[in-house]
């Protein structure tokens, strides 16, 4: 039986088969069942890769954290690769056992692969929040030295308007004093004396 090549079954499973073709391929894995057993293999790996819970790029008002979906593509890529790999290799593989040991052998590569990429992601996170956090401390510091300045500023005046207040209060009451000593002397009890 002649199987179809990689590249088809890749572009069946992206839709990207014309009609004729996608009919073609769809009769031909409903009755090979190492084509089959591939495909399935193929989109459940695709599937995971949909649902995997690592966040879509965004814009923070700190910078660009783009790198995620630049790394969902790179492990899409190597799940394709190793894929292709395995179809590939199992054809010219002569027995089932060393079949099943290259399928081993690949998938323990594509995990460490996974693995060391996730852990990359994740030092890469770990530095972008980081340098957020020490931009923050920054900003904090200087809206910090800002809010001092204008408090400093803020009681030089209200010092002013109290030795201001202080020294009317004390022209008044001086003022007033010397009415009452006025007020005592004059001999006219009646009379009201203007300043």
């Amino acid at each position: 039986m002649k199987h179809p090549d990689d590249e088809r079954w890749v572009s069946w499973i992206f839709g990207e088969a014309g009609r004729q073709e996608a009919q073609e391929l769809a009769a031909h894995r409903a009755i090979c069942p190492d084509c089959d057993r591939r495909i399935r293999l193929w989109e459940g790996t695709l599937r995971r890769l949909d649902h995997e819970p690592v966040s879509a790029g965004r814009r923070s008002r700190f910078g660009d954290f783009s790198v995620w979906p630049a790394a969902r593509w790179a492990a899409a890529a190597a799940v394709l690769l190793v894929g292709l790999l395995t179809g590939w290799t199992s054809r010219s593989v002569s027995s089932a056992a060393e079949a099943a040991r290259l399928s081993r052998e690949l998938q323990a590569g594509w995990a460490q692969e996974l693995d060391a990429l996730r852990s990359e992601m994740r030092a890469d996170a770990a530095a972008q929040i980081q340098q957020v956090r020490a931009a923050d401390s920054v900003e904090f510091l200087a809206a910090l030295k800002d809010l001092q300045a204008s408090h400093t500023a803020q009681i030089a005046a209200l010092r002013e308007d109290l030795e201001v207040m202080a020294f009317n209060t004390q022209a008044t009451l001086q003022v007033a004093e010397q009415k009452l000593v006025q007020l005592s002397l004059d001999p006219r009890p009646g009379e009201i004396l203007s300043p």
